[in-house]
């Protein structure tokens, strides 16, 4: 079985799984299968490549999961983010009062980036299905369509690498393309989710070819740091949830700071 055709049965599988759960008003769905995947991630993050505190790793994990959940039960979803951010910095400081300076650094790196895509992107993406689920299911949409039109785009006519020590297969034909189908894709898709203002949109979409591409890079940064090609091998064809949610979780950053924020402007 090819790759293309893993890639595909695994997108079918999990795809309306994800639209669904975002599309529901009941936000509880969507809240449990977010910790199901941060729970992976963070499974993958501490499996990426050889290490000594697995044990210790896993409990920076679940603080950051029990303080979500706490806040996430009582609604005060302003504060998760924060909290988040805050518990992993505890976590870290416990971490280095229990391992030795050596080994501490190597733990401080993975530890770092479950602070940075656990502690801090992925609750916003719960933030912006609470605040708005047309939002959410947007971002969704055109997150998924930027990727796989500059995959398909860079395939086939990729000649100049974008970044070629970071990720060798990224080329300014991929991201152009993949920009002029998300901003066409917004402009068909938003008025559907109530978005009817032109600019939004194609800002939403800008928005979505910078980010996702920088939340791309950022993780193949990290994979080739640990030299590693995939964070994991538990979705055929994709590689693991951390190289999923690379993108989701810079775009919905964007998309809730705009939401929030950019009232003014739109």
């Amino acid at each position: 079985m090819s790759e293309l055709t893993k890639r595909t049965i695994t997108a079918l599988i999990l795809a309306p799984i994800v639209l669904y759960t975002t599309w529901i008003s009941n936000p509880y769905p969507f809240f449990y299968l977010i910790v199901f995947i941060m729970t992976l991630c963070w499974w993958e993050i501490v499996t990426m490549k050889n290490i000594d505190t697995p044990i210790l790793l896993a409990f920076g994990g679940w603080v950051m999961f029990t303080v979500n959940l706490y806040l996430f039960l009582t609604q005060q979803f302003h504060f998760l983010p924060f909290f988040w951010a805050i518990s992993s910095v505890i976590t870290l400081v416990s971490l280095f009062m229990l391992v030795e300076p050596e080994r501490g650094r190597r733990v401080f790196n993975r530890l770092l980036v479950g602070i940075i895509y656990l502690g801090f992107l992925l609750p916003f993406i719960l933030l912006l299905k609470i605040k708005n689920p047309h939002w959410a299911l947007l971002a969704l949409m055109l997150t998924w369509i930027f990727d796989a039109g500059s995959y398909f785009i860079g395939k086939s006519f990729g000649k100049h690498a974008f970044m070629p020590r970071i990720s060798p297969k990224k080329s300014w034909e991929g991201f152009l393309g993949g920009l002029a189908i998300v901003i066409i894709s917004a402009i068909l898709i938003g008025p559907y989710l109530g978005i009817n203002n032109l600019a939004l949109k194609l800002s939403l979409a800008l928005i979505v070819a910078l980010l996702a591409t920088s939340g791309d890079l950022s993780e193949s940064f990290i994979k080739r740091a640990y030299g590693v090609k995939d964070s994991s091998s538990l979705l055929p064809g994709h590689g693991g949830f951390l190289d999923r949610i690379d993108s989701l979780c810079f775009v919905f950053l964007g998309f809730y700071m705009v939401y929030v924020f950019g009232g003014k402007f739109f």
